[in-house]
């Protein structure tokens, strides 16, 4: 049996994911689900916000062009990353914006060096000395699945006049304009 990150790899050829689509609702909602707990136990603030999810919107308004399993592969790792370097009693918002198909989420941990960006996307590639447990596979999985859509991920200070250690993560992903 392959680990999940090589199914993540080669599953689905580039072509057969052009029918794919998600409704956003259902997928922030099992990914929610399974971060909950980790969520409660540090007793985080949690904020979705969902930009374009009014009266007026229609269910194509909701849908996204990736598949359920892939939208909510990337979301539940984005959000357990954010509650796992997230301290105690902090805050980790998740946003989306229906119009532009672009989902962000924020932390209030310590963030990531600049000279580190560039290597998070790594298989199994951790930063030293954040003092939290994990694999590296969060971010690698997550810039796989986005790149077999044709979407990028990037990433930015959350906070970026905050000192050193303190100024969090936005990880952003969003389709690349042609």
């Amino acid at each position: 049996m392959r680990p999940r990150f090589a199914r993540q790899q080669f599953d689905a050829p580039p072509h057969a994911v052009a029918d794919a689509a998600a409704d956003i609702a259902a997928a922030i909602g099992r990914a929610v689900e399974d971060v909950w707990p980790d969520i409660e136990r540090k007793r985080l603030e949690f904020e979705v916000e969902v930009e374009g999810l009014d009266d007026d919107a229609s269910d194509d308004d909701r849908l996204f062009p990736i598949s359920e399993d892939d939208l909510f592969t990337i979301l539940r790792n984005l959000l357990e990353n954010a509650a796992r370097y997230t301290p105690e009693g902090d805050a980790v918002r998740l946003r989306c914006e229906l119009g532009r198909k672009r989902i962000t989420v924020r932390d209030t941990g310590p963030g990531i060096a600049s000279e580190e960006c560039g290597r998070v996307f790594d298989p199994f590639y951790r930063v030293l000395g954040t003092g939290v447990t994990g694999t590296g596979l969060g971010l690698a999985i997550v810039k796989t699945l986005a790149e077999k859509y044709g979407w990028r991920v990037t990433l930015a200070d959350a906070a970026p006049t905050a000192a050193p250690g303190a100024k969090g993560l936005a990880v952003t992903i969003e389709p690349c304009e042609d």
